[in-house]
């Protein structure tokens, strides 16, 4: 598991191309507006003193408890890592940087921390307030002979150390940040929490070798051999606080196991730097270079219109999504920044979109009005340099999703009759959760036993969301009438839960509770 002054930051990368091979797109990337060459760097001066090595944190042979753990997992297939005199010396891990993934995924945000905050405990930004991140995507290989065990992180105090804030284990030694300038002085370093080194893809598709399920998880850690670690641009901690660097060069190094506290059979492919030019911010400025697609896009994008509303709200905007608006033409997005006149990027913007309903290409969106009643809307091409016609319509009120139904009704689709059952709870960005009223129902053991057959939307933030825009929705679930659901923490950290009973004449129960899945 894993888990803002209205400005904007665009990015071009120099050197000579690079292929992209090996995309982290699992869900949409938010592809990033630059252009990225990274370079492994032999001699990066990030790397530190060698410190202790680990090999295995694992014993040669894993416990019962352990294998159960573990999916796929049976005794002769835990690696040894233990020296035999028979068998020569033991099998390494070999951790390798995957540079077309930090190229390919590399993206300006803006975000609002508090004092108390998670990253500002742990020494992810700068100061509280508005802060402009670099978000890139880190992902590590093995290549090696042997799989990284680390096991279980409550019985590995040398490795992990608890978070009081996140409540749960760091693993604070795996990869370090640093962007520098074109004197090689680092001017800003972010870290990676490492809460979970796991199976997140298979690397090595083509050899047979390789076991074809994933093996390591949250509960017992590590990377098996032929498999990838992913720690995509979305979640928490996964950037540089870039707020307060004036516009000119500078170099992003990454480096992982560092300290060479993980033994392995090579350490001089665990860092890559690729060089980049902060210009000023302006997200209507012309894309510089060869433009990856995607709605993190942080320049290129047109006014479009400013627009006022009634706080409380619910405002939706398309161009042919959802019956709203005349069909697009091309591949259009649209981005709705909070103010008149204003600019802003994904975490900040009321509304983000590109696409529709039923994986329209035309976008439909949703917001809740802001305070201040005023909104800016922006549209752009999905493509680098793409043609499109959005003739966007809007129209406003009372969120009816809470009103109740003038007639009878039934399912997942209707748009009145639902009730509040969580309210703009927080979450962790990136990181996946389950929400139900199915409690006694093994993994689904959530809240208090529902009654009826209830229904149940989770939406982003304190949106009370149409079907196009919810994050989740589902009806029966776990063998019952009772519904849970999976969802990813969206990047405004926060989601509600609306339920309803499937008819609406029909009377329901459902004392919904979540949980962070691990």
């Amino acid at each position: 598991m894993r888990y803002r002054a209205i400005m904007t930051l665009s990015f071009l990368f120099l050197g000579g191309s690079t292929a992209c091979t090996d995309r982290d797109e699992t869900r949409d990337p938010g592809r990033a507006d630059v252009t990225v060459d990274a370079v492994m760097d032999m001699g990066v001066d990030m790397h530190l003193d060698a410190a202790p090595r680990l090999m295995d944190a694992a014993p040669d042979t894993a416990p019962d408890a352990v294998l159960d753990a573990m999916p796929d997992a049976a005794p002769d297939a835990v690696p040894d890592a233990a020296p035999d005199a028979d068998r020569g010396p033991p099998l390494l891990p070999d951790l390798v940087l995957l540079r077309d993934r930090l190229k390919n995924d590399i993206w300006l945000d803006q975000k609002v921390f508090t004092e108390d905050s998670c990253a500002m405990v742990e020494g992810c930004v700068d100061g509280a307030g508005m802060r402009t991140l670099l978000r890139f995507s880190v992902v590590t290989a093995n290549v090696g002979e042997a799989d990284l065990i680390f096991g279980r992180p409550r019985e590995n105090e040398a490795l992990f150390e608890y978070s009081a804030c996140h409540d749960h284990f760091h693993f604070e030694e795996y990869a370090d940040y640093a962007l520098k300038d074109d004197g090689d002085a680092v001017v800003a370093v972010g870290h990676k929490q490492a809460f979970c080194l796991m199976d997140s893809d298979r690397h090595l598709m083509d050899d047979p070798t390789v076991r074809e399920q994933a093996r390591y998880n949250c509960a017992y850690q590590g990377i098996s051999r032929g498999w990838e670690d992913r720690y995509g641009s979305h979640l928490d901690c996964q950037w540089i606080d870039v707020t307060d660097l004036a516009p000119g060069p500078y170099r992003l190094e990454v480096m992982i196991n560092g300290e060479q506290i993980i033994e392995e059979m090579s350490y001089e492919n665990n860092s890559a730097w690729t060089n980049v030019i902060v210009p000023p911010l302006d997200i209507s400025a012309d894309c510089r270079g060869e433009q990856l697609p995607g709605k993190r896009r942080s320049c290129g994008w047109t006014l479009d219109r400013l627009g006022a509303c009634e706080q409380g709200h619910l405002v939706e905007i398309g161009c042919g999504g959802c019956d709203l608006g005349m069909p697009c033409q091309g591949d259009p997005m649209v981005r709705v920044c909070e103010g008149e006149m204003t600019q802003c990027l994904p975490s900040m913007a009321l509304a983000n979109r590109n696409d529709g309903c039923d994986d329209s290409e035309c976008p439909h969106t949703e917001f809740l009005c802001p305070e201040s009643g005023l909104f800016t809307v922006w549209t752009n091409s999905n493509l680098d340099g793409g043609e499109y016609d959005c003739d966007l319509a809007i129209r406003a009120g009372p969120p009816q999703i809470v009103e109740a139904c003038e007639d009878e009704e039934r399912g997942l689709q209707r748009t009145c009759g639902w009730d509040l059952a969580i309210d703009n709870a927080e979450c962790r960005p990136g990181f996946p959760y389950r929400v139900g009223c199915t409690p006694g129902m093994d993994a689904c053991n959530l809240g208090v036993p529902c009654e009826g057959d209830p229904i149940m939307r989770v939406c982003n933030g304190a949106i009370p969301c149409l079907t196009g825009n919810a994050m989740a929705e589902i009806d029966d679930a776990c063998d019952s009438r009772c519904p849970a659901v999976e969802f990813e923490c969206p990047l405004s950290g926060h989601f509600s839960v609306f339920t309803a009973a499937y008819r609406t004449t029909d009377e329901y129960a459902c004392d919904v509770d979540f949980t962070v899945l691990e």
